[in-house]
């Protein structure tokens, strides 16, 4: 197990890496499965993840997004390699000189690079641990960069509630595995 590092773009990279391999084990036939994410079925949040890398990618860099336009069904043919593209180019982005002195617009308002790459590194972990869980992948996928991200949370006043993007902490043992913490405090139910 690597331990914890205050490198957000080590953090990125073990998080992406993490997310790799848990899309590599999706198999077609699960793509309409639900997932803990209630929203979005394991297409949807396979989508989400390759279409953020190749958004923020270019957002971050100052190219323009027609957000308008319909965006690709990324899980329809070959999601891991799909991903590992994108996530290789995100973490070619968060490496260039001046890039942590950029913002980047959101649905929740303009984030600044440094606080948005340890966001991005949470939303990449949960969401492969949403993609574990709802397709029978082993949920334990990295504690310590779960203990880390959950503890990097707690600090950070979250918008909860109807019409924001977290729902409301659920209940969660806590002697279980910081993944599992991690997904309860975002609001899914473990």
């Amino acid at each position: 197990m690597a331990t914890v590092t205050n490198d957000p773009v080590a953090l990125s990279a073990r998080s992406y890496a993490i997310a790799q391999r848990v899309i590599a084990g999706v198999h077609p036939e699960q793509l309409d499965l639900p997932t803990p994410c209630s929203e979005w079925d394991v297409r949807a949040v396979i989508n989400h993840l390759i279409g953020a890398h190749f958004y923020f990618a270019a957002s971050l860099r100052g190219e323009s997004i027609d957000m308008s336009a319909a965006p690709p069904d990324f899980a329809a043919n070959n999601p891991a390699a799909t991903y590992a593209g994108a996530a290789e180019e995100m973490l070619k982005v968060w490496r260039e000189p001046g890039v942590m002195d950029r913002t980047v617009e959101t649905l929740v308002g303009p984030i600044p690079a440094p606080v948005l790459i340890g966001m991005w590194c949470n939303d990449n972990l949960v969401h492969a641990w949403d993609l574990a869980r709802a397709t029978g992948q082993d949920d334990n996928l990295d504690p310590d960069l779960a203990g880390q991200m959950l503890d990097m949370l707690r600090q950070m006043p979250l918008p909860r509630g109807e019409g924001a993007p977290f729902k409301e902490a659920q209940p969660c043992p806590p002697d279980t595995i910081p993944e599992r913490q991690l997904a309860a405090f975002l609001g899914r139910s473990v």
